[in-house]
């Protein structure tokens, strides 16, 4: 396992969705959810499992957490389906199963969820639940990077440094540094360091204006 590239975080939304689902409830209100959620709103029962995985307002129950992720999943939820991958990485309310969590990324990534698609990224990269993949790993990251994924361009900078699944490329991993410097990933600044030790300072200079043309081809995302 390459110890460089960042294991998967369990990072929760909070946020309710849009109104695409029906109404949803107040946010963390146990009891407002429960009615919505007896309503069918779907966005209330995906609410329900955060309410319980983040313990606001009841105790901190992983399992109930699961249940209600369960059924707004089945419901084609792609954040409950993205949450209950992590969960399944993590071993939190279910057995640790990185098989299922893959399957589970897989489904909320059908549904158009970029996180979903980088953390595929990092499943086939680490050999976690799919055999080492650096090629599949290089898709689903290309992907998440597409749609505007924060960490993607990062993991994409790593591969074109180290040369897994690509041929080495410093200037396109200093490119891709810089997009997911210029997106907020916190990483990014130390990896540009490292590349600048392999690239003068006019193909630095190159690749500051692919990672400018890159960004402004995905604006809209």
């Amino acid at each position: 396992m390459i110890k460089t590239l960042p294991k998967i975080f369990l990072v929760l939304s909070f946020i309710l969705c849009s109104g695409a689902y029906g109404d949803s409830c107040w946010q963390f209100d146990l009891n407002d959810c429960r009615v919505k959620a007896e309503q069918g709103h779907l966005d209330a029962v995906y609410n329900l499992g955060v309410i319980y995985y983040t313990g606001q307002g009841v105790s901190r129950d992983y399992k109930e957490a699961v249940r209600w992720y369960q059924k707004s999943a089945a419901r084609g939820h792609s954040r409950a389906l993205y949450n209950l991958g992590l969960m399944s990485v993590q071993g939190q309310g279910v057995s640790q199963d990185h098989q299922e969590a893959v399957r589970l990324f897989k489904k909320s990534a059908e549904y158009g969820y970029t996180p979903a698609k980088n953390n595929l990224g990092v499943m086939y990269y680490n050999g976690e639940g799919v055999p080492q993949d650096y090629r599949a790993a290089l898709r689903w990251f290309s992907k998440a990077a597409g749609e505007g994924d924060v960490d993607a361009p990062f993991h994409l900078s790593e591969m074109y440094r180290l040369g897994k699944g690509v041929i080495k490329d410093y200037g396109l991993a200093y490119m891709y540094a810089t997009i997911a410097l210029l997106k907020g990933n916190i990483n990014a600044s130390q990896e540009r360091e490292i590349l600048s030790q392999f690239l003068t300072v006019p193909e630095r200079k190159v690749a500051q204006d692919l990672a400018e043309h890159w960004l402004r081809k995905h604006e809209n995302i």
